[in-house]
């Protein structure tokens, strides 16, 4: 559900094509995208992965990191997904933008979901209760008539109808109206699950959903969405569609039970 679209695949497969140009050919040219070092460094906001690739080529380093940057603005800089500099020679930043961000949070709101064939037992209350916690959020502002979900009756496979077009971002600057410090930790928990998603190494899903509940609980306790502007409880309701989404895909996919509706 939420591998195929991470930020980190697209920028993979961004640099992936990126070396593949004639001007850019190296011995990269025979790997996958996924072996393209990336890390993404330990901040909240903004969302940034560092690349060392330059490092492979010592005696140019350099030049080689500003041809990076160079192709990467001509080629990718109109999509507006990432902004990328030169930090400490060679190392290259590519900060993701506000505006990708937003698109891959109301992405996931589209994806389907499917059920577990399995329920076996496990110790994951607290990601069912988080689960269970989301949706009473959602259907509750349902009721209030702030959002409109289908079907009216809670069920596990709802689909966001309106709004249609989330008000994620502010109007007037572009930026991502979810500043608390609360949902900044929340989002770039959903980006490194995300991440995680696409790699190859075995992960503890269990540690990765407990996890991803208490940065839930930590910003349901913080931001208030009854009584706020309409656009920042849409945008606050949003987050908890999405976070919703990815746990039940968690528990679904991972962990094999079915997620509780109640709790």
């Amino acid at each position: 559900m939420i591998h195929s679209s991470s930020p980190k695949a697209i920028l993979q497969e961004n640099l992936k094509e990126l070396i593949l140009l004639d001007e850019l050919k190296t011995q990269y040219s025979d790997k996958s995208a996924s072996q393209i070092p990336l890390y993404r460094v330990k901040s909240p906001y903004p969302l940034v992965y560092r690349c060392p690739i330059a490092l492979q080529f010592p005696d140019n380093a350099v030049e080689f990191a500003h041809k990076i940057v160079e192709q990467f603005v001509e080629k990718f800089g109109d999509r507006h997904r990432f902004s990328v500099e030169i930090v400490r020679s060679p190392w290259i930043d590519f900060r993701l933008c506000d505006r990708a961000l937003a698109d891959w949070l109301q992405e996931l709101l589209r994806k389907p979901l499917s059920l577990p064939q399995n329920n076996n037992p496990s110790q994951i209350d607290l990601c069912q209760y988080v689960h269970a916690r989301c949706l009473s959020l959602l259907y509750s502002a349902a009721r209030d008539q702030l959002i409109t979900l289908h079907p009216l009756q809670k069920c596990l496979n709802w689909q966001w109808q309106e709004p249609q077009s989330i008000p994620w971002l502010d109007c007037y600057c572009s930026q991502l109206r979810l500043q608390h410090p609360t949902e900044s930790a929340l989002i770039a928990e959903l980006v490194d699950i995300g991440d995680r998603a696409i790699g190859k190494k075995a992960e503890n899903w269990h540690k990765l959903a407990l996890q991803l509940g208490d940065r839930f609980l930590a910003c349901d306790r913080a931001c208030r969405i009854w009584g706020q502007p309409v656009e920042l409880a849409r945008a606050r309701l949003a987050l908890v569609a999405v976070v919703q989404r990815v746990l039940s895909w968690i528990l679904q996919e991972k962990l094999m039970v079915i997620p509780w509706l109640e709790c």
